[in-house]
């Protein structure tokens, strides 16, 4: 990308329904793999089509003193069912990376077979990807850091799903918590009422003893069939 740029926004880009895989490579050595590159643009630098190359360089070597440079290559793989579904998975993935940062693609390769293997994580240190060399905390940033995790990842009492499609363990009223407290808000019909009755639910289900004791105030009929049951 021509901008630093966080995994978020390709991730929220991508169809959900389109397959594929990514994988990132990192490598050392990159402020020695640009001595020689950056040497030869330092004399070139006059020519206006160098001029943003010299300056990216200039910044890369600057920030080598406190971020150490990367060598960064990163493969993508989609398919599907047919192979017109896969060209269809193809362009879309593409059109979502290129608007990531302002990313190129390469789809052209000598051996197709290499960049499918690439795109395996540990399969092959070889990768066909362009190489680049960001500053190591620029490149990590890229990385799907951000992703919600659960602490209660297979002990929750409930399962949600994230605005990304993950699933999301909770469990209510637990130990890892000195204090819970649950506080719903949203627009009338958006699903209150029915949140509040699955969180109870959840607690009289749970595989304790003893039943909960409950106490609900409510003005309507939203907790009738708590009451009821």
């Amino acid at each position: 990308p021509l901008h630093p740029v966080k995994f978020k926004q390709l991730f929220n880009a991508i169809n959900r329904k389109i397959p594929y895989r990514i994988k990132y490579d990192f490598i050392g050595g990159g402020k020695k793999a640009l001595f020689w590159p950056s040497v030869i643009i330092s004399f070139l630098r006059f020519i206006p089509s160098l001029g943003n190359i010299a300056r990216d360089m200039d910044y890369v070597r600057a920030q080598s003193e406190t971020d150490p440079t990367a060598i960064m290559a990163i493969n993508f793989a989609t398919w599907g069912d047919t192979k017109d579904e896969a060209k269809r998975n193809l362009a879309a993935l593409t059109k979502a990376i290129e608007g990531w940062g302002v990313s190129g693609v390469s789809k052209t390769y000598g051996n197709p077979g290499s960049a499918l293997i690439a795109s395996v994580p540990g399969l092959t240190t070889a990768t066909p990807g362009s190489l680049h060399y960001p500053p190591l905390s620029e490149g990590l940033r890229m990385l799907p850091f951000e992703r919600p995790a659960s602490p209660w990842h297979g002990k929750g009492n409930i399962n949600f799903i994230t605005l990304d499609g993950k699933l999301f363990p909770y469990q209510i009223a637990s130990p890892l918590q000195e204090k819970f407290t649950d506080v719903i808000t949203g627009v009338p019909g958006s699903g209150k009422s029915v949140l509040a009755n699955r969180l109870n639910l959840s607690s009289i289900y749970r595989a304790d003893k003893k039943l909960p004791y409950l106490t609900i105030i409510d003005k309507g009929y939203s907790a009738k069939g708590i009451a009821d049951l």
